[in-house]
């Protein structure tokens, strides 16, 4: 298994605007090296207030991949979104905090129009 369960529902928060809500789920992994999941999200928009607006996109589908087992382990995300457009995620896990677990934090684009980019990161902790 690998050292962080993001096997579950969790958000990313992007510099831009938009926060993502990914549901993923464990699948047999391609190669030795890495830990693949699948899933779905959506997203919204960060309101002055700080509360998502109602979803603005749907997705046809997410398929993660995990490098490594502990912190400095790498994330790649793909997300296909209903509208046709393609978000590539790439994250690192942080060192572990005592209490806490490891947070993620990355960059993003969209792979039709790759000038198009963000950093983000995970809402919570991941153990």
């Amino acid at each position: 298994m690998p050292a962080f369960n993001i096997d579950s529902d969790w958000k990313i928060v992007q510099s831009n605007g938009p926060i993502v809500t990914v549901h993923l789920h464990r699948i047999p992994a391609a190669t030795p090296s890495g830990w693949q999941f699948e899933g779905q999200a959506e997203y919204g928009s960060v309101r002055s207030s700080d509360f998502l607006e109602p979803g603005q996109g749907s997705v046809k589908g997410v398929r993660a991949r995990i490098e490594g087992d502990g912190p400095g382990s790498t994330i790649t995300l793909m997300i296909n979104w209903s509208d046709g457009n393609r978000g590539e995620y790439h994250g690192t896990f942080s060192p572990f905090l005592p209490g806490l677990g490891s947070r993620l934090t990355g960059y993003t684009f969209d792979v039709r129009n790759p000038n198009s980019q963000a950093t983000w990161r995970s809402d919570d902790y991941f153990r």
